[in-house]
């Protein structure tokens, strides 16, 4: 089985590219993910991103699953 962090777009521990500085998760996650202090989220290939601020590291990556 592949790993599944080579299959994503962005993987954890990498910096999130250019392009991403506009908030666009899904309004299905939006309550769940919102930027904050500590975090950002952005979304990008079924993926919800968490972006460390200070950083622009990628901290986790969730899969968004529709309901």
């Amino acid at each position: 089985t592949p790993d599944q962090d080579v299959l994503r777009c962005h993987r954890v521990g990498s910096p999130m590219p250019a392009g991403y500085d506009i908030y666009n998760v899904p309004y299905a996650y939006r309550a769940q993910y919102p930027d904050g202090p500590s975090a950002r989220y952005r979304y990008s290939d079924g993926y919800i991103y968490q972006i460390d601020p200070a950083t622009q590291l990628v901290t986790a990556a969730i899969e968004a699953i529709a309901s």
